[in-house]
């Protein structure tokens, strides 16, 4: 709940309905209302319902009066062949509790799909989708003035002054003032690795107004700056995404060079049109092309085997012995190792390599099939890319570049991770040690200039893209992983920017838009590199229509039979990895000019990296200097060290180019890995990797995985006594749960059960030994849970147990008023058939 809302309702004036399912066979549920009951809300209800619920259209209702401020609902349909259960009792529930409309402020909206997905995801998964983008300015920074062009942008920008309200459909609440939260540092008050750790660890919460925060460290209004100032914006994936953070950015550099305001008022279009936008869309086209590629449990998401103790690094300095070696050819001695006749030839020693019908063209000429030449010299192929060990140096054999000077080197840790692990003298980034377990660490590589030019001519040869060739990899490396002998299916996430949409004005607007949508497609050895580029260059066309669909939406489709009434979740553990190709914001040379005017200078904004619902994230994009840069941030709790996962990936983008023609089957590159492989195995493992762990912020809040499901409140009075169950709602402060639990006076115990992803499946499966243990049990708690409490109850009974009663009220309500329901409800539950 946020500052400006207003008040809420006396405890007096909230509503607690009691679900019950009944008799068996269970088929004939009854409401009861304890509070005051407004007949224009209910029918409101009832026609939201009718209008969202299929199952909800032809049903009337009665009401009948057990006493002041006791009512019994009765719902009937004249269709005699629809059981009475049908109908979304929890749904009803949710919205007869959820706070009347006038405690919100006037201007608000609801949440797309997939801001209720990542909103859920967030409150499941404390400190996830919370995201940090620096840059670094060089010259003079006025506060003022950076204060005021920051508070300009905030006024002109809805989705600065936005949050989540609380309840059973989350809405966005639009501020009409808030204050830009800008902080400022000087040099001295603290490091940059532990500002940047611990402002991750603050976290931003998006149901507070404002999802931007803004911190700058160092710097002043003098012209001459001796070391340059660092800016670092951190946000909310809920309210705003990457591409977003860079349009905000742009628009200070204009309110700054302006003195401190934006000309104009509102943007427009905001978040507001593209709601109503978003309202009009037919989910049918999207929901038939899924229906096609639908996402199987068979398919293989991992991209190596899943960690062990023996196979995970012992240092922060390269894999231990038995990792799987990063087939790079980083590790092949100089002299050259003969690989397999795949179209491989040796390292950069001039030997053509053999034919086996892998030439093909390269940037758009043709080789000879009869073998690939490879020019000694290297010119026709980037040098960093050609060299093996030499006097001791390692050096990468597929291009991946590594600066010999700090040219390439961020100012002070400017580009570390979260961590701020320094760079190395070489600019390279060393990590500092290995991250904790559950950390998040990040591993970067880049192609050379000449690679990148060369791949993207190569994708456009085949008619396709670098985004569409990482795909293609990728999805040869997940095969690789499977070990599968035929043809088999892998799948994995793809992120789409939602800024291709038919929304005019969609590339300009500041949003939550880049959505992540699941991709499974078969890798068979005995098909070509071209077939398999061509089959995701043509999904990926298809797919760019519906940028605006949410993964949730696409998981509901894949799976029909989802529990009713449940919330599609981010169960992003199915899909395993998540590719993103960004392609972001330039700055107008204009902007660029006009701050040059002034002595100003900034340098490309570099995200940091978000915990997100994927064990790992690949993330490509170019850099300043047009190199292809590859930077994968994974969990180290989920996935074994991802360096060898990454090295490998930029060995093929650097290779297919050379190698791959129009009858290169997806044997002969997985042959070429393998080689290239066993060269890396047969010398010591690489010192020297572009990686840098992210450390788990200090004070960051626990992940709630590490919580059982069922959180013990209170002991029960005796032996048998029975359970109160609290179910845990999204966005309901774990306060109100304690609170409950120290205010009943009745003799059973008191258990949380927490919201997981999975919704009443899963919900069930935790509680069920309290269900078959054939006690007294009770299902409580807040508007928003009314949908999943009532499909567990259904659950039980259709186990042959017997249906927990379900109590939910307002998050409002008072409680010591809500314990009294439940204790009441305990002691009905104990004695069948009672009414009051």
């Amino acid at each position: 709940m946020t500052a400006d809302h207003a008040s809420p309702q006396p405890p007096e004036q909230t509503t607690t309905v009691f679900v019950d399912l009944g008799r068996p066979p269970y088929d004939a549920p009854a409401l009861e209302l304890r509070g005051p009951l407004d007949p224009a809300r209910l029918k409101a209800a009832l026609d939201h319902l009718a209008v969202h619920d299929p199952d909800a259209r032809a049903w009337r209702h009665r009401v009948d009066e057990l006493g002041p401020g006791h009512h019994a609902l009765r719902l009937a349909t004249d269709d005699t062949g629809i059981p009475a259960d049908v109908f979304p009792y929890g749904r009803l529930a949710d919205l007869l509790t959820h706070p009347l409309p006038g405690a919100q402020p006037a201007r608000s909206l609801a949440a797309t799909p997939l801001q209720r997905e990542l909103l859920a995801d967030s409150d499941a998964h404390p400190g996830r989708h919370v995201q940090q983008l620096t840059v670094v300015w060089h010259g003079p920074l006025d506060p003022e003035r950076l204060r005021a062009a920051w508070q300009s942008v905030t006024d002109s920008e809805s989705v600065l002054r936005a949050a989540f309200d609380d309840g059973p459909e989350p809405l966005i609440v639009l501020h009409e003032h808030i204050d830009a939260t800008v902080l400022w540092l000087p040099y001295a008050a603290v490091r940059w690795p532990d500002l940047v750790a611990h402002d991750r660890a603050r976290g931003i919460d998006p149901r507070l107004p404002g999802p931007l925060r803004v911190t700058v460290f160092g710097g002043g209004a003098e012209r001459e700056q001796p070391v340059p100032t660092r800016m670092l914006l951190t946000y909310h994936h809920a309210l705003l995404d990457d591409w977003s953070a860079r349009l905000l950015l742009r628009e200070f550099y204009r309110a700054y060079l302006a003195g401190g305001r934006l000309p104009g008022g509102e943007r427009r279009p905001d978040i507001r049109d593209y709601a109503r936008w978003l309202s009009r869309q037919n989910t049918a086209p999207a929901r038939d092309l899924w229906s096609r590629s639908l996402p199987s449990p068979t398919d293989t998401t991992w991209p190596v085997p899943p960690t062990t103790e023996a196979s995970r690094p012992t240092t922060g300095d390269g894999p231990a012995s038995g990792v799987d070696r990063p087939a790079t050819g980083a590790d092949c001695p100089a002299s050259g190792v003969d690989r397999p006749a795949t179209g491989v030839g040796g390292p950069a020693s001039g030997v053509d390599r053999p034919a086996t019908s892998v030439g093909g063209p390269a940037s758009g000429v043709d080789r000879p099939t009869t073998g690939v030449d490879r020019p000694a010299s290297g010119a026709d192929r980037p040098a960093s890319g050609v060299g093996g060990p030499v006097s001791g140096v390692d050096r990468p054999t597929t291009g991946v570049d590594r600066p010999a000077t700090g040219a390439d080197r961020p100012v002070s840790g400017a580009d570390s991770s979260p961590s701020g692990a320094d760079s190395s003298a070489s600019g390279v980034d060393r990590p500092a040690s290995v991250p904790p377990s559950g950390a998040v660490a990040r591993t970067r590589l880049r192609l050379t200039v000449a690679q990148t030019e060369r791949l993207g001519a190569w994708a456009a040869h085949w008619g396709s893209t670098e985004s569409s060739v990482l795909q293609a990899v990728w999805a040869v490396l997940l095969y690789r992983a499977c070990g599968a002998g035929a043809a088999a299916r892998v799948r994995f996430g793809v992120s789409a920017s939602g800024r291709g949409i038919s929304f005019e004005g969609a590339e300009r607007m500041p949003a939550a838009l880049r959505t992540a949508l699941p991709l499974s497609v078969e890798v068979d050895p005995r098909s070509t590199m071209a077939s398999l580029l061509a089959e995701l260059r043509d999904r990926a066309l298809d797919m760019s229509s519906y940028e605006w669909i949410s993964p949730g939406q696409v998981r509901t489709w894949a799976t029909p039979e989802t529990e009713t009434g449940t919330e599609p979740v981010l169960d992003s553990e199915e899909d395993g990895t998540l590719l993103v190709f960004e392609s972001r914001p330039r700055d107008p040379d204009d902007l660029v000019d006009a701050l040059a005017a002034q002595g100003i200078r900034v340098e490309e904004p570099d995200t940091l990296g978000a915990r997100t619902a994927f064990p790992l994230t690949l993330v490509a994009h170019h850099d300043g200097d047009g190199r292809l840069a590859l930077t994968a941030w994974y969990d180290r709790a989920r996935l074994v060290d991802a360096v060898g996962v990454l090295t490998h990936s930029a060995l093929l983008l650097g290779e297919l180019p050379y190698v791959a023609g129009d009858s290169t089957t997806v044997a002969d590159i997985l042959d070429l890995l393998s080689a290239v492989v066993d060269a890396a195995e047969s010398v010591s493992p690489s010192r020297d990797r572009d990686t840098a762990p992210a450390r788990e912020p200090v004070g960051s809040p626990p992940d709630a995985e590490s919580e059982p499901l069922l959180v013990p409140l209170r002991a029960a009075a005796a032996a048998g006594a029975g359970t109160v169950c609290l179910l845990q709602t999204h966005g309901t402060p774990r306060s109100h749960y304690y609170r409950l639990a120290r205010a009943y006076r009745g003799p059973e115990s008191i258990v949380l059960l927490r919201s997981v992803p999975g919704g009443a499946h899963a919900r069930y499966t935790a509680l069920r030994p309290l269900a078959d243990a054939e006690e007294l049990l009770v299902l409580g708690g807040f508007s928003g849970g009314g949908s999943v409490a009532y499909e567990i109850a259904r659950r039980i009974a259709a186990n042959g147990g017997r249906p927990p009663l379900v109590v939910l009220t307002s998050a409002a309500a008072d409680a010591d008023g809500h314990a009294r329901m439940l204790e009441t409800a305990a002691e009905r539950a104990g004695h069948p058939g009672r009414t009051g």
